[in-house]
């Protein structure tokens, strides 16, 4: 039998998205099987970029291939006393770090710790800047000051904007710029401190960033509430390049070839708080066209632009361009990283634990530095440079507990070496109830065999090592991984057994268990021979796993300890017991559910059930005549008694000659035991000497004895 496959791609997650044609290739790829047998071998895929994602990615990269690899090499350098960071500067051997939303600004060498070297009283910092005659300028807000702060945390300050908010500082030449808020503009200050508006946008609500045009000539500027990108010449004129009708261009970067990337979001970048308020801020904007929530436009030298990127999950944080083309992205919640190609494929590497990667900024030796929000911290990463990780899967659920079996995957172990470790556990999330991690086993060849663990979730993990000074072209990875497993065979459950009288059967009889009938109050029938002779067995009996159970049905006698077998292979839920074979007497019945026919030899489950005592009984009952009182010609008192050696007598009666039948009640008013005593009266006609009358007796199971009376 073939496996079935299960891609299982059901729930909602940010996914890696390919192009169009080649998620439609992947689609088409997964199926699900026809219902199969238990015993039938089915297996989970990781196959798509968004079945890994679905897993912890954070330390590896996905790409989007559909293959992982080993990831960046990362480090978190510390922790910081604040809510999130802002922005990031190396300066020389020193980084400092801006951070809200207290307006603390920290120092440190990068092996040693941070160092509060001054707390503002404005409640953010959202730009730094190096000082034109030393030190490092940083812009806290609201206020609109731009502060320098000297190595040793001397504080001055440095300028003194309109605006109440100063988004980002940016060195050009011998200035500085300052993008603001409230009102939206960009001030130019010099080396001396003195200030003036190189232009001012009326309509709207914040300048978000600065970057240095492509050739170096003016500025480009990115704008919120509306966003658009501009270009701004250092005489204060500006054009717009991109009116993408959206709610803010976030951030903005030139590519090697001078092609233009803006960071475009139909909504604002949350983490932050919006201290300024435009004119139009809250108005519609007429003719606005549906957008993705997120996206990168691509403005190319000759002016022509597109939408160029999609983000898998909005809204883009920030955006750093790479020396080959690509571009690292920040972007939604998780603290998740996309490395963009140059062709717009996307690798997933996220890195931090934190809700926010809000920063991304160039450190030296090609690297780069990443600022986090909900908790503060900065990470550092080399992005042209791979080094050991770990990819941790989804959990697998089995929807019931089943068997794993083998771990298939396609690898390329490059110049690297890949291990691979799992574990099971009966939680849906893993806790101290799940096995511990396997010793890790080399997965070079993409085989490896569980240890067959039952239970129902199962999880695995691979772990990369990336040989010193490996060729970055030639790395290990892993695609397509298959786990395998078939449902643990559970026994079947046998819920009751009962034994009654057959269908048809006329005369009355016992219940379940031998317990008896309830009786006709008007009518009886006292028919000799009306017992059939056959009784029901009857069972409700399921397999947990829905499979196909057969049955072996046995009785034996009480008191002894032989069973005997009266039918095997039953598919049915019930058996006719002929009894007339059989001593009279008490009796349990049993059954035997096997569900061996639906899985491997050997590995097929039983279960067994009694039925609580019932009887047999196919003997007449014994009639006495105890006293014929003759009390006048047309007047006798008859009596006599009923005993049966098994079952309780259930009736009487008696008829004269071929005249209609009488009902009898015993003397004690109760048919309840296995002898009973009965009076009748003859009276007219019927009485006269030399007259005949039967009485008649039946037990429980309708066995019924006549006995003929001369009356004297």
């Amino acid at each position: 039998m073939s496996p079935r496959h299960h891609n299982h791609h059901r729930e909602s997650h940010p996914l890696i998205r390919n192009s169009l044609a080649h998620a439609a290739a992947l689609c088409a790829l997964t199926a699900f099987g026809t219902a199969l047998p238990a015993a039938q071998t089915e297996y989970f895929t990781d196959e798509r970029p968004d079945d890994f994602a679905k897993g912890d990615i954070r330390g590896t990269v996905v790409t989007s291939r559909g293959t992982v690899q080993p990831p960046h090499p990362k480090v978190k350098l510390s922790d910081y006393d604040a809510a999130v960071v802002w922005d990031i500067l190396e300066s020389g051997d020193h980084l400092y770090v801006a951070t809200g939303h207290d307006g603390r600004l920290f120092r440190q060498m990068y092996e040693e710790e941070p160092e509060l070297l001054h707390e503002f009283e404005e409640t953010a910092i959202y730009a730094l800047a190096e000082g034109p005659r030393g030190g490092i300028l940083a812009a806290p807000s609201p206020g609109g000051k731009i502060y320098r702060v000297s190595g040793n945390g001397d504080v001055e300050v440095f300028a003194e904007t309109e605006a109440e908010i100063i988004w980002h500082l940016l060195r050009h030449g011998n200035d500085t710029f300052a993008a603001t808020g409230s009102p939206a503009s960009i001030v130019r200050i010099n080396r001396d401190g003195e200030t003036e508006t190189l232009v001012e946008f009326e309509e709207t609500l914040n300048v978000m960033q600065l970057a240095e045009a492509p050739d170096g000539n003016g500025l480009l500027a990115v704008t919120q509430g509306p966003g658009q990108v501009l270009r701004v010449t250092l005489e204060g004129n500006s054009t717009v390049l991109l009116d993408p009708e959206s709610e803010e261009v976030r951030r903005v970067a030139v590519l090697p070839d001078d092609s233009i990337l803006a960071a475009v979001n139909a909504v604002r970048s949350p983490g932050q708080e919006l201290l300024a308020r435009g004119p139009d801020e809250g108005q519609a904007r007429g003719n606005q066209q549906p957008q993705p929530e997120s996206f990168l436009a691509r403005i190319y030298p000759d002016g022509m632009m597109r939408e160029w990127w999609t983000s898998p999950e909005p809204p883009i944080h920030d955006i750093h361009p790479l020396d080959d083309g690509g571009v690292i992205v920040s972007a939604g919640a998780g603290g998740n990283i996309y490395l963009v190609t140059a062709d717009a494929e996307t690798d997933s590497a996220g890195v931090a634990r934190e809700e926010f990667v809000t920063r991304l900024a160039p450190a030296s030796n090609q690297r780069l530095l990443m600022g986090t929000g909900s908790e503060a911290a900065v990470y550092r990463m080399r992005a042209a440079e791979r080094g050991d990780g770990s990819f941790l899967s989804r959990v697998f659920d089995g929807k019931g507990t089943v068997r794993w079996g083998r771990l298939l995957g396609h690898v390329h172990t490059g110049e690297g070496e890949i291990l691979v470790s799992t574990r099971t556990g009966n939680t849906a999330k893993p806790d101290d109830n799940w096995t511990e991690w396997s010793e890790p086993a080399d997965f070079g060849a993409g085989d490896h065999l569980t240890g067959e663990a039952i239970s129902r979730f199962f999880q695995y993990r691979i772990d990369f090592k990336v040989a010193e000074g490996a060729d970055q072209s030639v790395l290990p990875e892993v695609e397509r991984m298959r786990v395998f497993y078939r449902r643990a065979n559970e026994p079947p459950v046998i819920e009751s057994v009962r034994v009654g009288p057959s269908r048809g059967q006329t005369g009355s009889g016992p219940g379940s268990g031998g317990a008896q009938q309830q009786r006709n109050p008007t009518r009886v029938n006292v028919e000799p021979h009306s017992n059939t002779g056959r009784q029901e067995i009857s069972w409700s009996a399921e397999d947990p796993g829905g499979e196909s159970l057969v049955y072996t049905v046995q009785i034996k006698r009480a008191g002894m300890d032989n069973w005997m077998t009266l039918e095997d292979d039953v598919t049915s839920s019930s058996h006719t017991l002929d009894t007339r074979n059989l001593a009279d007497g008490e009796y349990r019945a049993r059954i035997i559910a096997s569900d061996a026919k639906s899985y491997p030899q050997g590995e097929g489950l039983s279960a067994v059930k009694e039925s609580p005592l019932f009887l047999i009984d196919n003997t007449v009952p014994e009639l006495r005549l105890v006293d014929v009182d003759r009390r006048g010609s047309e007047s006798v008192r008859v009596r006599f008694e009923a005993e049966d050696a098994t079952s309780l007598i259930g009736s009487a009666s008696w008829r004269p000659g071929t005249g209609d039948m009488v009902l009898l009640k015993p003397e004690d008013g109760f048919f309840d035991q296995r002898r009973e005593s009965f009076v009748l009266t003859v009276e007219g006609e019927d009485a006269r000497p030399g007259r005949m009358i039967t009485l008649f007796a039946t037990d429980e199971f309708g066995n019924t004895a006549r006995l003929g009376v001369t009356l004297d």
